[in-house]
C-alpha cells in the first residue's frame, strides 16, 4: 500500500510541476526544458520560451541565410562570437560577468553571462550559450533574478548540460562559403551594430512570446 501511495505521489508531482521535454532544434541540436515551450517561427528562424517561477528559458534559432550579404570565414569564428557578446552588452546598463569559449560535442561555442537592467520585469542575470552551425546560430539562454540566483543555479546547470549537437560532425561547417568571405569585415565592423540590432530584435520577439507563455505555462 505504501509503495502504491508513493507511486501515486510521484506521478501526481510529475503532472503538477510539469514534465521534462527534449526540444529538437531543426536537425542541429537538442536541449531539455522543464515543460512544453511557447514558440514562434518565421523566415528568420524560431524562438522557444518557457518560464517557471524565477527561471526563464529561451532558445533562439537564427537563420543567417536570410541575410544575403552575411559571410563567415573559417578563421573568424572567435571574432564572430566576440561580436555576439558585444551585441548583448549594447543593451542599457549591461555588465559582462563571464565569457569563455567551450567545445560542445566537437563544435566551438561561446558561453557568457551578463547582468542587465531589469526593466519591463525581465530577469537581470542572463546566462547564454551561442553556437554557429551551417548558416544557423542557436542561442540558449537561461535568465533569472539576482535574488533567486543561488537557488536556481542547479536549474541553469541542468539546462546547459542537456545541450547536445546532433548535426553530422563530418558535414557540418562553422563557417560559410569562402567565396563570400570578403563580406565578414563589413558585418563585424562599426562596433558590431548589425549583430546588436539582431539581439534587440530577439528581445522584442521574447516580449511578444512572454504574453502567450505566461497564460499557457504559469
Amino acid at each position: 500500500m505504501k509503495k502504491l501511495l508513493l507511486l501515486f505521489f510521484l506521478l501526481y508531482t510529475r503532472i503538477a510541476f510539469g514534465q521534462d521535454l527534449k526540444l529538437k532544434i531543426d536537425s542541429l541540436a537538442t536541449v531539455t526544458l522543464p515543460g512544453k515551450p511557447a514558440s514562434k517561427k518565421n523566415d528568420t528562424g524560431a524562438v522557444y520560451f518557457y518560464k517557471r517561477y524565477a527561471s526563464e528559458y529561451i532558445v533562439y534559432l537564427q537563420n543567417f541565410k536570410y541575410y544575403k550579404k552575411f559571410s563567415l570565414r573559417q578563421d573568424s569564428l572567435s571574432a564572430f562570437y566576440e561580436g555576439v557578446v558585444e551585441g548583448h552588452l549594447q543593451l542599457p546598463h549591461s555588465k559582462l560577468l563571464s565569457k569563455n569559449e567551450v567545445i560542445v560535442n566537437g563544435f566551438k561555442a561561446i558561453d557568457f553571462a551578463y547582468k542587465a537592467d531589469s526593466t519591463h520585469g525581465l530577469p537581470d542575470v542572463r546566462f547564454q550559450r551561442a553556437i554557429f552551425l551551417d548558416h544557423y546560430m542557436i542561442t540558449f539562454s537561461y535568465w533569472t533574478s539576482s535574488d533567486s540566483l543561488q537557488k536556481n543555479l542547479p536549474n541553469k546547470e541542468a539546462f546547459f548540460n542537456s545541450i547536445a549537437i546532433i548535426a553530422d560532425k563530418d558535414k557540418t561547417k562553422q563557417y560559410t562559403d569562402e567565396v563570400m568571405a570578403f563580406n565578414l569585415g563589413g558585418l563585424l565592423g562599426n562596433k558590431y551594430l548589425t549583430i546588436s540590432f539582431v539581439i534587440i530584435i530577439v528581445l522584442l520577439v521574447v516580449f511578444l512570446v512572454r504574453r502567450v507563455a505566461y497564460k499557457k505555462l504559469i
